[in-house]
């Protein structure tokens, strides 16, 4: 039985490599790893609880290890990195981005939702994502954390982590949320030149800004 979400063979073939042929020294691994994957696309694409995956993937115990194990160990992470790189060649681009573009997101949360802060611009108690994304609008990075903290320093992060994933960056676009001693640090400390993106004289209402929108529908 199959199901729509089911990788194709061309899709399982661009990221089979990514995964040990074994589990440990002496042990083979006998669940199928293609199949794990199945599932979880399949738990992702429905929102199904993982005790109603269907019994024809292996065991929704099974596959809820790999999904905690490969988000532990960087799989996950190298799973995305993957097809971000396919999806800029067939884009026509070079694997790795030259140029990216940032902003951010504050998202309310519960009060037992774990630390928070209030973000006075955006009137949200909550956290707040740090996004970065090619100028295609592929996601590099994302870093979360209070909403109180001012985007000029809450993207440092963001930007160390990118640098250290594609070391090819060597320019950005941002709002005007990010001006300040941003600048000359990202410049001096990762390489990285920042152009503010500024809203035009007069503009009124929503308009999209030159670069940044791409990272507006992430």
């Amino acid at each position: 039985m199959g199901y729509l979400t089911d990788l194709t063979d061309e899709q399982w073939a661009l990221i089979e490599p990514i995964f040990s042929p074994q589990e440990g020294r002496g042990r083979r691994r006998t669940v199928n790893l293609r199949r794990v994957i199945d599932a979880l696309m399949y738990q992702d694409r429905t929102d199904c609880q993982w005790r109603l995956i269907p019994l024809d993937f292996p065991p929704s115990g099974t596959v809820r290890y790999y999904f905690d194990k490969w988000n532990d160990d960087g799989t996950m992470l190298e799973i995305h990195d993957c097809l971000r790189r396919a999806i800029r060649v067939l884009q026509g681009r070079e694997p790795e981005p030259s140029a990216i573009v940032i902003d951010s997101r504050s998202v309310k949360t519960a009060e037992a939702g774990g630390e928070r802060g209030f973000d006075g611009s955006k009137q949200v108690d909550g956290r707040k994502r740090q996004m970065v994304v090619d100028t295609e609008g592929n996601l590099l990075t994302v870093t979360v954390h209070t909403a109180d903290i001012q985007d000029r320093d809450g993207v440092q992060r963001a930007l160390v982590e990118t640098q250290e994933l594609s070391p090819s960056v060597t320019y950005a676009w941002a709002d005007q949320s990010y001006r300040g001693d941003l600048l000359e640090w990202a410049a001096q400390t990762l390489g990285i030149t920042i152009e503010i993106v500024t809203r035009p004289a007069g503009q009124v209402g929503f308009q999209v800004q030159p670069r940044r929108w791409v990272v507006e529908i992430v």
